[in-house]
């Protein structure tokens, strides 16, 4: 499940459901029976596919039935919490006005051997409005307030960096560093069923990606450099070799981001300099 490779990529039969403007956003019980009754597209553990957002609830279902709470005070209270990080799975009303709005963004091609429908279903658009056309329906009320995995944390650049730091340093207050070792260890690779090209993959966080049609990495040069390109063209990595943790956020939304690819390089160019 954490690997990516559960063949539950897509939501068959979504519909209006999880449409931008869907009533299923509030309702996870009707998105878990469609899971339920969902047939893997793959045995599971053969394949390598992104769950861009069923991964969330996914993993949502599996926390709240092993800890008896929700998936959001897991990340408050025992992730974010402990670090005094700004991150929020259900941002608190009090703090909504806090919250930038999306300015919605364009895709680029859509992979050719998916074909569109296969990836409407896995990014959950209706009608070739999808979540990156459409967030700005996620930054307020009580879609905000609400608990979506993969679809509607809140927080700032340096909390992110700060959780990745802590991760790649071993220091965080309850993550035990042999925990995140095994979380970073590789557990899946190959080419990914959904949207092509090289991946690989630990528990939850990808692993050092090649650069799109260039050479090299994307976060940096270290390849056991974990963490994920989130939609949009965030980033978030944690970089063991050099203890050190780096984020990118952006109201702006794209596919890819140039700026961050040239953020990541300058960061590693300054160390080059102090190291030198």
């Amino acid at each position: 499940m954490l690997s990516h490779t559960a063949g539950l990529p897509a939501l068959p039969g979504h519909g209006r459901l999880l449409a931008p403007d869907g009533p299923g956003w509030t309702d996870p019980a009707r998105v878990r029976r469609l899971l339920e009754r969902a047939a893997p597209e793959w045995p599971p553990g053969t394949r390598v596919g992104y769950h861009g957002l069923t991964w969330g609830r996914l993993v949502a279902e599996i926390v709240e039935r092993a800890t008896g709470t929700t998936i959001g005070r897991i990340v408050r209270d025992d992730v974010a919490g402990p670090l005094g990080a700004d991150l929020d799975l259900g941002t608190p009303p009090s703090t909504h006005a806090l919250v930038a709005t999306p300015i919605p963004g364009s895709r680029g091609p859509l992979p050719v051997h998916v074909g569109p429908a296969r990836v409407a279903q896995v990014l959950l658009a209706v009608d070739g409005a999808g979540l990156l056309s459409r967030a700005d329906a996620f930054s307020t009320g009580p879609r905000l307030t609400a608990e979506l995995p993969a679809v509607n944390g809140t927080g700032t650049a340096r909390a992110v960096a700060t959780l990745y730091g802590a991760l790649a340093a071993g220091t965080h207050p309850r993550l035990r560093p042999d925990t995140v070792a095994r979380m970073r260890t590789e557990r899946a690779h190959g080419t990914d069923q959904v949207g092509g090209g090289p991946v690989r993959w630990g528990l939850g966080v990808q692993l050092n990606p090649q650069r799109p049609g260039a050479g090299g990495l994307q976060w940096g040069p270290n390849l056991d450099a974990f963490g994920t390109t989130g939609a949009g063209g965030q980033i978030g990595f944690a970089d063991p070799q050099r203890r050190l943790g780096v984020a990118f956020v952006r109201s702006h939304l794209c596919e890819t981001s140039a700026l961050g690819q040239r953020l990541v390089a300058a960061v590693y160019g300054c160390l080059a300099v102090l190291s030198s």
